[in-house]
């Protein structure tokens, strides 16, 4: 990462420190105004970063961890922008900014453990079907992040109807069925997008590394964990009627696999199907 995109990226991170801050100070005290302020201006830092580093790269930012970190969190908080602006409500952010945090923050400080001669053959410079396949992966993570969001937010606001003790926050939180169906809508985008993903990447797998070696590599073996996490959702909320609190746990121990799938496995354990640096 060059000088001048490291700069972009730290002050991105810690203006987003400040706006994550300004969201959780929301549980006490209405700071609407210098709160949307500073998460406008932490993601008009965040598009400079980005257009850098598309500009130094000259490729789809999706090939280390650092870059897709940025450009997804690009995506969500552009997204959640777009939300608070039709609906003026700041409450997914108190849940949303944090995850963008942790996900900047780490995407750029974990260590690579395995040295390159330790791993498996890099793969090429992807293409534009590698390229595809990686970002709906991303996309797919974008969704376990909605999901977990609500399921959070859910059961903040069910925690505080059953004590009937409720926050500040609790009056800008939808209502327990609307964040019901929220969940359940990200966790079935999340499944399609992450179905086509693992479709996608075996098609060319084999004809990029060249053996059936990749096929058992942790990340794969993880992507399937979770796929059936999810796939697990769908059927008892389908057949079994599951929704409410069962269903918010669910949709966050979906996202904290996907996440040690990112963060940990692309990292730490996969030999053959993992980001490299």
């Amino acid at each position: 990462m060059g000088s001048g995109l490291a700069v972009f990226y730290v002050g991105t991170t810690l203006a987003y420190t400040l706006a994550a801050v300004a969201h959780l100070m929301l549980f006490y005290r209405r700071w609407d105004r210098v709160t949307r302020e500073l998460t406008r201006c932490a993601w008009i830092l965040h598009t400079g970063a980005l257009a850098l580093l598309v500009l130094r790269t000259g490729r789809f930012p999706a090939y280390t961890v650092p870059e897709a970190a940025v450009f997804l969190t690009w995506l969500l908080v552009g997204l959640y922008l777009v939300y608070d602006w039709r609906s003026r409500n700041l409450g997914a952010g108190v849940f949303l900014l944090p995850v963008i945090f942790l996900l900047l923050a780490a995407g750029a400080g974990l260590p690579r453990a395995l040295p390159a001669s330790a791993a498996g053959p890099a793969p090429p410079v992807p293409g534009g079907i590698v390229v595809g396949h990686a970002l709906i992966a991303l996309l797919a993570l974008g969704c376990s992040v909605g999901a977990f969001v609500a399921g959070a937010m859910y059961l903040l606001l069910d925690w505080q109807l059953r004590r009937k003790a409720m926050g500040p926050l609790a009056y800008r939180l939808p209502s327990l069925e609307g964040l019901d169906l929220w969940g359940h809508r990200c966790v079935a985008a999340g499944f399609t997008l992450l179905t086509l993903a693992m479709v996608s990447g075996s098609l060319f797998a084999g004809r990029l590394w060249g053996s059936a070696g990749w096929a058992l590599d942790a990340k794969l073996l993880w992507t399937l964990l979770t796929w059936g996490l999810y796939a697990g959702y769908l059927a008892v909320r389908r057949y079994r009627g599951w929704g409410g609190r069962q269903a918010a746990w669910w949709s966050i121990l979906g996202f904290l696999s996907a996440a040690a799938n990112y963060l940990v496995i692309n990292r730490y354990v996969s030999d053959w199907h993992r980001f490299d640096l």
